[in-house]
């Protein structure tokens, strides 16, 4: 299956009174339920037949729990902002809470993770000058990025970045 950077894979509405078990999540996948009181719930293994008629969930998510490669760009400012260079970002993502990732209703990990990401870089050529794509291209090369841990329930890890272009800084 191909799989874009949303990791909630499937949504559906529930009957008013489910009176048997739902089948359980596919391997690499769980199921966040939301109950009629607005609280959302992701037990291991999914609700038992009594719990769904206790709790009445109107909904529920499938979320991808397996890992998958990211890459985005991000435009990092030197000097001032005199010089910008285009950086190409890849990683690997991958849900640690598919309770956050239904809360905050995550459907591009890109997009969320991008912000981090810059901040990141940002850290790695802190008080470090440099001139052109070679010196900047010095200083990311090799670097160990560290895991990110996203509120919104994705892990970002194996993080690389290179240089992709260095643009005209604005006057």
């Amino acid at each position: 299956m191909v799989h874009g950077l949303n990791p909630v894979l499937h949504i559906e509405e529930l009957t008013r009174l489910p009176l048997r078990r739902r089948p359980l999540a596919p391997p690499g996948s769980a199921q966040v339920y939301l109950g009629r009181s607005g609280r959302l719930y992701a037990p291991t293994g999914g609700l038992t037949t009594r719990e769904l008629f206790r709790l009445a969930p109107r909904r529920v998510y499938e979320v991808d729990l397996t890992p998958h490669p990211l890459e985005t760009t991000c435009e990092l400012t030197g000097d001032a902002g005199e010089r910008r260079a285009i950086i190409g970002v890849t990683g690997v993502w991958r849900t640690i809470s598919p309770v956050a990732v239904v809360t905050h209703g995550v459907s591009d990990v890109a997009a969320i993770a991008q912000p981090h990401l810059l901040s990141l870089l940002r850290g790695a050529v802190a008080g470090v000058e440099w001139a052109g794509p070679e010196d900047l291209a010095g200083i990311l090369d090799g670097q160990a990025f560290p895991s990110v841990n996203l509120p919104e329930g994705i892990c970002v890890y194996q993080i690389r970045a290179s240089v992709r272009g260095l643009v005209a800084g604005q006057t």
